[in-house]
């Protein structure tokens, strides 16, 4: 069983719940507490919008207001008066406090600011909606301003972007002697890591890459905007075409002596197929949105059709070890495999669908890839040992 650091950021949170904003930014301010280093790197980071603040600045997390807004994380002057807010988001709506209540909790007459971070892909329209805030409470925003660590202020027209920002920015405007802005988790952690990492504070610099860890896992489980094209009715045609892709590729094969007992179509919230016994595994052949958005780091080898062998522990790990070998031996298709133990110990393999060209073609691609990893599993059932390259049992 893993142990944790009670010194980590993993330590800090072993026995934490709560929402992922709240891990994220609690996290923060842990990071903010433990070094000077990484204090100095937020100074730095809110003069590039022209916030100059107190150099002794000490950060509190959830800390509750007069009016009852609970900002994430409160950085206070030596006096108690606060000069810095940072709240993190990922993809949680705006509070009736944000971001309105929160400027006005900052220190009068001196300068202050407010700075959302959230995932780079929602900066356009968290912009938008902390502009339409202000505007419902009758607080007025200066034009808002673009600033990055190489750029000085710059003034931008929103239409001049395509109402994108940019992942290494600051977007900024003025309220009063105040400041309200957004910017990514990217953008603010890879300034504190790279600080971090320059005064050779590197358990702290860890610390950070772990919350990156978090921010990213993050953004992979996001419900991204829809756009037009996502709901194009061709989506959905081809996701018929799927199911009947996986029906050709079952009927064909049923009379295959390493096939048996075919079962039902089964579906989940991001898959579907149809089980069945190849040798002594039961398998799982279908699309799946969980292992197809797995692939999202190579997008050339992605594939939304997979076979899935359950078994022991044992078996899966045979498998694990030999199917590689043997499928490379063969000269198979390109090998891919996922393993899990969810729902008990499983190996899920790629099926590769050619481009180009009609079903008939894909259906007697898929079969033999079925094919040649049926003879890879039947020869791992039968033998102890693996042959050598030059003596591949497997269909080519």
């Amino acid at each position: 069983m893993p142990t944790t650091n009670a010194h980590s950021l993993f330590g800090h949170f072993a026995n934490a719940s709560g929402s992922p904003e709240k891990h994220a930014t609690e996290a923060l301010t842990y990071i903010l507490r433990s070094s000077r280093t990484a204090q100095a790197a937020i100074q730095q980071f809110m003069q590039q919008v022209g916030v100059e603040m107190p150099q002794a600045i000490f950060y509190e997390s959830q800390v509750i207001c007069s009016d009852g807004c609970i900002p994430d994380v409160v950085g206070f002057d030596s006096d108690g008066l606060r000069h810095v807010i940072i709240e993190g988001k990922f993809w949680a709506p705006l509070t009736s406090h944000q971001p309105v209540s929160y400027l006005k909790s900052l220190a009068e007459d001196s300068p202050g600011i407010v700075l959302f971070v959230a995932p780079s892909i929602r900066l356009a329209n968290l912009w938008r909606e902390l502009q339409v805030a202000c505007t419902a409470e009758g607080t007025q925003l200066a034009p808002p301003q673009i600033s990055s660590v190489e750029e000085e202020h710059t003034q931008v027209d929103p239409k001049a972007t395509g109402g994108n920002l940019d992942d290494h920015q600051i977007t900024h405007a003025r309220v009063g002697q105040h400041t309200l802005a957004v910017t990514s988790w990217r953008h603010l952690l890879s300034t504190l890591q790279h600080a971090l990492q320059a005064a050779g504070e590197d358990a702290c610099a860890s610390d950070v890459g772990q919350l990156q860890g978090l921010c990213e896992a993050m953004d992979a489980e996001a419900f991204l905007p829809l756009t037009l094209e996502e709901l194009d009715p061709a989506h959905g045609r081809r996701l018929k075409q799927f199911g009947n892709l996986i029906d050709g590729v079952l009927d064909s094969v049923e009379h295959e002596p390493w096939f048996s007992s075919r079962g039902r179509y089964e579906a989940d919230s991001s898959s579907f197929g149809c089980n069945f016994r190849m040798h002594d595994y039961e398998c799982w052949l279908g699309v799946s949105g969980l292992l197809w958005d797995a692939m999202r780091t190579t997008p050339n080898d992605a594939t939304p059709l997979w076979l899935e062998f359950y078994g022991t522990l044992e078996q899966i790990r045979t498998l694990q070890m030999n199917l590689p070998r043997l499928l490379e031996q063969a000269q198979a298709e390109r090998f891919q495999s996922f393993s899990t133990a969810e729902g008990g110990p499983s190996l899920a393999v790629a099926l590769y669908l050619p481009l180009g060209v009609e079903e008939g073609c894909v259906i007697s691609h898929v079969i033999r890839q079925l094919k040649q990893i049926a003879a890879a599993v039947a020869y791992t059932e039968s033998h102890a040992t693996i042959p050598s390259p030059s003596k591949s049992p497997l269909p080519v």
